[in-house]
């Protein structure tokens, strides 16, 4: 009987290996933030450190605090940081596809916990004199500390950036 059982355990946890590399080979998603999602407007991508990609991502600086527990049962930990998107882009944001089951994110007041998601075009209030959208958000992680890459595009254009959470890349 406790070898039946072994042989079980072991025949399950195969397919929920197996199942499991199946999600995480899958094409994530895409997340749309809408612009009820936008938190305020700036006046430039470049602040507080931020670096801006594509000319129009205004994203976290290269090393960023070190990931706090989340409080979320399926994501250890999170880290907070901003984004800001130029007014009248589309951006899309992706985690790498062997990095999902370690990072995931989110921005946008009402985004779930992510692999893909991508800004919808919205304009300003005043694209003139604040043409960056700001959204809430950040990095959901396994570990206090990471190099995690994020991949920007837009168009016919991208660029994977590295941060460094807690650590420099």
């Amino acid at each position: 009987m406790v070898r039946r059982a072994g042989l079980i355990a072991m025949t399950v946890s195969s397919l929920l290996a197996a199942s499991m590399s199946a999600v995480a080979a899958q094409p994530a998603v895409k997340t749309v933030v809408g612009c009820g999602d936008v938190i305020g407007q700036q006046v430039t991508g470049a602040f507080d450190g931020s670096r801006v990609v594509l000319g129009l991502a205004s994203v976290p600086p290269a090393r960023i605090q070190r990931a706090a527990t989340s409080g979320v049962s399926s994501w250890k930990y999170f880290t907070k940081w901003g984004m800001a998107i130029r007014s009248g882009a589309s951006v899309t944001v992706s985690v790498p596809t062997a990095w999902r089951t370690r990072v995931a994110i989110t921005w946008g007041s009402s985004t779930p916990i992510v692999s893909t998601l991508r800004f919808a075009l919205c304009r300003s209030a005043d694209g003139r004199k604040q043409p960056w959208n700001a959204y809430p958000g950040g990095f959901y992680v396994d570990t206090p500390t990471a190099c995690v890459p994020l991949t920007f595009a837009a168009g016919q254009r991208s660029r994977t950036v590295r941060f460094g959470i807690g650590k420099s890349c």
